[in-house]
């Protein structure tokens, strides 16, 4: 926090250069699709409100919904106006084509999570900041990852010769220019096991394998 605060302050030394000279001097890569020098931006609004002063008239500035994304993302801050009592406020623009109302939505609950840990302990770096709610872990941990299932009680060569036989023509392994159906990799293990036999190889020894990447290895 106090880094990112010290890099801030030093960027205000650099605020009265020109936006066109920036960009002339930077000559970032022109896109249609994007801002050329970012895609996420923070505001934050620390003055206080203007109040128009127009002679024998209330006037109070009213915002404009402009429903057009400017940026991937736009992240506003209002700090708190101790004239008015009015509290801080915050809020989120983004692009529609990149970006759902629950994925922003999340996005929000994880900066607060973050702003509340780093004030409460500013010495701790950020990525030992969990992000992830109780229910967050749980979902990606166990939900998502229940894939438990039953595993048949039968060794590697028993279980890739009986899906040899379910499917024979399938292509069981690509290697540049070259590729295997089930049935001839079947076929070609057969034959160095029946060599390994020949030559009084059995369960349990150790054979020394030097051959580069490729399908001979497999």
């Amino acid at each position: 926090l106090h880094r990112i605060r010290h890099t801030n302050l030093t960027a205000y030394d650099h605020q009265d250069l020109p936006f066109d000279q920036l960009v002339e001097l930077l000559n970032p890569t022109r896109s249609m699709a994007r801002h050329p020098l970012f895609q996420v931006m923070l505001t934050v609004e620390n003055n206080p409100a203007p109040s128009p002063g127009l002679v024998g008239m209330t006037a109070s500035v009213r915002p404009i919904d402009i429903p057009v994304a400017k940026f991937d993302l736009t992240l506003s801050y209002t700090d708190r106006d101790p004239r008015t009592g009015q509290a801080a406020t915050g809020s989120i623009e983004y692009a529609t084509d990149l970006f759902d109302r629950e994925s922003v939505e999340t996005l929000a609950t994880r900066l607060i999570r973050i702003l509340e840990a780093v004030t409460a302990h500013p010495e701790q770096p950020i990525g030992d900041i969990d992000l992830l709610s109780a229910e967050e872990r749980h979902q990606l941990l166990t939900t998502w990852n229940n894939t438990a299932a039953p595993v048949p009680d039968a060794t590697l060569p028993d279980l890739f010769q009986a899906q040899a036989v379910r499917t024979p023509d399938n292509i069981a392994i690509i290697f540049q220019n070259t590729q295997l159906t089930y049935a001839e990799l079947n076929t070609r293990a057969n034959q160095l096991a029946h060599h390994l036999i020949s030559t009084g190889t059995g369960p349990e020894d150790i054979i020394a394998l030097a051959l580069p990447r490729g399908i001979d290895m497999i």
